[in-house]
């Protein structure tokens, strides 16, 4: 099970900053939540931390004033809510849109690869794809910090997180899945 479902990252959702596209349709979105999770979330949580994040979930967060009464994802435990609605949707926002951008751009149908052509607008094609996967990758980085300053702030309230980021830490969790990073800085094309 995701931590993050699809319609708090699409920005007619749940989650109102999310920077999705209100034009993307939470289907084209769900297939790369996984996948994102495992190279941008869990890769800098551990095990025991992500999934006591899951467990303690108590369903859809709703922060959308705009969709009616709001309501909130961790009722149980504030300091989850806090970490969950400040630091880990807005970026696992971006992190989903980086992992997703390359397969919505670029599709494939019964006749082979190809590129959607719109109607009323100008496809910018690989280029713009690339672009902007560029500046998702300086936000991501930035969006990564932000949360693990956070963490290491107040590891007193998560004492499941641990992390070798953090000052001075002892961490030593050997199930921390590091391996599966995407913060080396390279794009490829």
């Amino acid at each position: 099970m995701a931590l993050i479902t699809a319609l708090e990252v699409v920005n007619q959702g749940t989650f109102k900053g999310a920077p999705i596209n209100q034009r993307f349709d939470a289907s084209l979105i769900s297939p790369h939540i996984h996948i994102a999770e495992a190279r941008h979330l869990k890769a800098i949580f551990c095990t025991a931390f992500y999934n006591a994040l899951v467990a303690a979930k108590d369903g859809v967060g709703q922060y959308n004033a705009d969709l009616g009464a709001t309501s909130i994802a961790f009722s149980t435990n504030a300091n989850y809510e806090t970490l969950y609605k400040e630091y880990i949707l807005p970026y696992m926002s971006i992190c989903i849109l980086d992992q997703a951008l390359p397969t919505i751009s670029i599709q494939v149908g019964s006749a082979g690869v190809f590129q959607n052509n719109p109607e009323f607008g100008q496809n910018k094609g690989i280029e713009g794809v690339q672009y902007l996967q560029q500046k998702l990758q300086k936000d991501i980085t930035v969006l990564k910090k932000v949360m693990l300053d956070y963490l290491c702030a107040n590891a007193a309230n998560y004492p499941l997180f641990c992390t070798s980021d953090c000052p001075d830490s002892e961490c030593t969790d050997s199930d921390s899945e590091t391996f599966l990073s995407n913060d080396l800085g390279i794009i490829f094309y």
